[in-house]
């Protein structure tokens, strides 16, 4: 019986290595895309929930703050800091969406390795904002498609804050003030999926090297967008956009 020779097996090992190293690149393209379709259908899953919600609600949205109070009883989530169920599951259940919902899994991203929830809601969606882009109902929403319902967040903060902002001005919406606000994920290909009211998502792969690669100096050193500023800024002016439930620039 034939014997493989030791060089003979050197050399299928590195035969092996080069097709491995070869196909690495394709495999982790291929594991990144699983995760932003996975998060994308996970975000549409809320949102139905916030449909069937509202179904109940006499069309209204939940509230996206996160601590449920006597005066606040329709927050989407039960998170705030100083609980004693902050980022577990029992802050997800607390919530009104999750008995809609029923998957604590669903509210967290795949690549996501921080939070208990990931995904956050629009502050000008539901809530008590007096501006006349807020939408305190489904009905209330003139274009749906336009109108932004829940990001990803990458926060500094081990608990979520429920409802995300970006700084917009409301009185000239025109204008991009270039500025950020809460965090934004960087992941999916330096990006972040995003879910609007009609129920569809879509992933937003940033262009602006500052929101791609942001500056380090920040709460916790991790480099977040929290209250930066970037002039100019593409990334912000179609956040913005679709924060107001304006339509994207061609």
């Amino acid at each position: 019986m034939k014997r493989f020779t030791l060089i003979e097996l050197l050399i299928v090992i590195a035969v092996l290595g080069i097709i491995i190293s070869l196909l690495q690149p394709a495999i982790v393209k291929t594991l990144a895309l699983a995760n932003t379709t996975t998060c994308m259908a996970q975000e549409r899953q809320l949102m139905i929930g916030i449909n069937l919600f509202a179904e109940d609600k006499e069309g209204f949205f939940p509230s996206p703050e996160d601590r449920v109070t006597k005066s606040n009883p329709n927050s989407w989530i039960d998170d705030y800091l100083g609980s004693p169920y902050a980022n577990t599951a029992k802050a997800i259940e607390g919530g009104v969406l999750f008995p809609y919902v029923g998957d604590v899994n669903l509210y967290r991203c795949p690549e996501d390795e921080r939070h208990a929830v990931t995904y956050q809601m629009s502050m000008f969606v539901g809530g008590t904002s007096t501006s006349s882009f807020n939408t305190t109902t489904i009905h209330k929403v003139n274009v749906p498609q336009n109108k932004l319902v829940f990001v990803e967040e990458d926060c500094w903060r081990t608990v979520s804050a429920g409802a995300w902002g970006i700084f917009v001005s409301t009185s000239k919406p025109e204008t991009n003030l270039g500025s950020w606000w809460d965090d934004v994920a960087n992941w999916h290909s330096k990006g972040m999926n995003v879910t609007f009211v009609d129920g569809h998502s879509e992933h937003w792969e940033w262009v602006d090297p500052r929101t791609r690669n942001p500056d380090p100096i920040s709460p916790n050193g991790l480099g977040t967008t929290w209250h930066q500023t970037h002039p100019g800024s593409l990334d912000t002016d179609r956040t913005q956009r679709a924060y107001l439930g304006l339509a994207p620039k061609n």
